[in-house]
């Protein structure tokens, strides 16, 4: 049985109870700059849940250089919601408890009077008083984990985005023509433009495996069958929710492509939210 230490909980400024990215990594076995990249990816959904703070901190690297990272400090709703993102290995679902129990006990802490004369009425409706506002932010961090697997879920079994659709969610800045450029110098669709001629009119037209996945862009992309309007199945490439969406939209942006600030906010999101 997999077993995680309770990670360490802070208390902000504005005592806002808060973990940070790299607890988050230590617990969940990640690197911490995968962290990083995956609250960035989702940072527009996170704020949903208020202010994203982080902070720049110094540390020496293998170089013996001191360089600067940047550390992440999520509250509870977007701790949660972070690590309903991640692949549901065991040990995700076992740091998701400690974290939840975790955030639990501080905030028992936190409320507990200092003092308290438990021989009194007034004492003893103190302690339960605590304990109860404690245990009901509790219950009310679980029915929120339990709303953002059922997003995720639904993201993953939907039939995901078609590629004009990805585009204007991820890369609205980037012209059509150049974003579809872009897909066939990468090799992930199969370029087929003009490929077919018509000998009577001399009309050009793209072949019938346009647009389709290329061999590197299977992991990405998919063939979803459509009937048109006269009844005829058509194939539609269409991009692979969850996890690959991601990891598309991660690779085109490392490779130069300006990524939205709002990206990482699918519909389904939002509907499923509200």
């Amino acid at each position: 049985m997999t077993v995680v230490s309770l990670p360490r909980i802070e208390r902000d400024s504005t005592g806002n109870l808060r973990v940070s990215s790299e607890q988050i990594a230590e617990g969940t076995e990640n690197q911490h700059k995968n962290v990083l990249q995956l609250i960035r990816t989702y940072r527009g959904d996170l704020e949903d849940f208020g202010t994203l703070e982080s902070e720049t901190r110094p540390f020496v690297g293998a170089d013996g250089r001191t360089q600067h990272r940047e550390i992440f400090h999520l509250t509870e709703p977007q701790a949660t919601l972070i690590l309903t993102y991640m692949r549901n290995m065991e040990r995700i679902r076992v740091f998701k408890k400690a974290l939840v129990k975790a955030f639990f006990d501080m905030a028992q802490r936190l409320a507990a009077p200092q003092s308290i004369d438990l021989t009194s009425l007034e004492g003893i409706s103190a302690v339960l008083d605590a304990g109860k506002a404690a245990l009901n932010r509790a219950i009310a961090a679980e029915a929120r984990a339990e709303k953002a697997e059922k997003v995720v879920h639904a993201i993953e079994t939907s039939k995901g985005l078609t590629i004009r659709e990805f585009h204007k969610h991820y890369f609205s800045e980037v012209g059509e023509r150049d974003f579809f450029a872009r897909l066939y110098a990468l090799g992930l669709l199969i370029d087929q433009r003009g490929a077919r001629k018509n000998k009577r009119t001399g009309e050009t037209k793209s072949g019938h495996q346009h647009n389709h996945p290329a061999y590197k862009g299977k992991p990405f992309f998919q063939l979803v069958g459509r009937l048109d309007s006269e009844g005829e199945r058509r194939e539609q490439t269409r991009v692979r929710p969850g996890e690959p969406e991601v990891a598309l939209a991660d690779l085109l942006a490392r490779r130069g492509l300006p990524l939205n600030a709002n990206a990482l906010k699918p519909a389904v999101i939002k509907e499923i939210s509200a």
